[in-house]
C-alpha cells in the first residue's frame, strides 16, 4: 500500500513524500515538479566527434526547450569520445560513461528502472534518438 502526503516546506514549495505500508517512516521526499533528465549526448548532439561549442549549444537549447529547475536531476550518457567534454559542461550533472555501440542507452535504461523512479520523480525528460530501445520501459514506467 502506498500512500502519498504533501506538506510546504521552508521554502513555500509543496513537496511530496511516499509512505509505504502501514510505516510512518519517510521512504522518499520529492519536490513537487521534481523531473529525471535522462540525455543521450551523442544523440543530442549528432555523433561523437562534436565540439565543445556544439556541446554547449546543444545543451543550452535543450535547457531553452525544456527549462530547467532546481529540483531536477540530470544525466547525460555518453561514450568515451565525448565524456571528457560533458563533464567539463555539467559540473552539476551526473555524466556516465556508457561503453560499446549502445553503451549510453544502457546506462539510461539503467536509470530508467522502475525502483530508481517512481516516487522520486514527477516526470522524466528522455532525450534519445533511439525511441524503440526505450519504448517497452517507457512503458513499464507508465503502468506504475
Amino acid at each position: 500500500m502506498h500512500r502519498s502526503t504533501a506538506r510546504t516546506t521552508r521554502t513555500g514549495r509543496t513537496a511530496h513524500r511516499v509512505l509505504r505500508g502501514t510505516s510512518t517512516t519517510l521512504d522518499t521526499w520529492v519536490p513537487t515538479g521534481r523531473r529525471l533528465v535522462l540525455v543521450d549526448l551523442e544523440n543530442l548532439v549528432g555523433g561523437s566527434d562534436a565540439s565543445l561549442a556544439s556541446v554547449h549549444e546543444a545543451l543550452a537549447a535543450l535547457d531553452g526547450a525544456i527549462g530547467r529547475d532546481t529540483h531536477d536531476v540530470r544525466v547525460v550518457a555518453s561514450g568515451s569520445t565525448l565524456l571528457t567534454t560533458a563533464m567539463s559542461l555539467l559540473a552539476s550533472t551526473r555524466v556516465s560513461l556508457g561503453r560499446g555501440v549502445d553503451g549510453a542507452d544502457l546506462r539510461l535504461l539503467d536509470e530508467l528502472e522502475p525502483g530508481r523512479v517512481v516516487g522520486r520523480y514527477e516526470s522524466v525528460v528522455l532525450v534519445s534518438a533511439d525511441g524503440a530501445a526505450f519504448a517497452d520501459r517507457v512503458a513499464l514506467l507508465a503502468r506504475h
